[in-house]
C-alpha cells in the first residue's frame, strides 16, 4: 500500500545520492508526508552511526515530492533502510 511505496521511493532516492549509495548501513526513520505527497520531515529513529551520513540522508529526503499523495488521515509513517553496497 501506500507504505509500500514510500520505502521504495525513498530508498530510490537515497540511492541516487553519491554520498548514500555507498558502504552498508541501516537506519530507522519516522517520516511525515504532506497533502500534496511530499516528505515534510524525516526524524532518524535509530541513525547510522555515523553523523554525516544520518544529516545527508535528513537532507535528501526533506522535500522528497512522492508519486502519489497519502491517504486522509495518514500518520508518521516508520520506514527501515538497509543499504548494501560493493563500494
Amino acid at each position: 500500500a501506500y507504505g509500500e511505496l514510500t520505502r521504495r521511493e525513498v530508498t530510490q532516492a537515497v540511492q541516487g545520492e553519491r554520498d548514500l549509495s555507498r558502504g552498508r548501513y541501516s537506519a530507522q526513520l519516522a517520516v511525515t508526508v504532506d497533502t500534496e505527497g511530499r516528505i515534510t520531515s524525516v526524524r532518524l529513529l535509530r541513525g547510522t552511526g555515523d553523523a554525516r551520513r544520518d544529516a545527508a540522508l535528513q537532507r535528501a529526503l526533506t522535500g522528497l515530492r512522492l508519486s502519489r499523495r497519502p491517504p486522509d488521515g495518514l500518520p508518521v509513517m516508520r520506514i527501515e533502510l538497509n543499504a548494501r553496497s560493493g563500494a
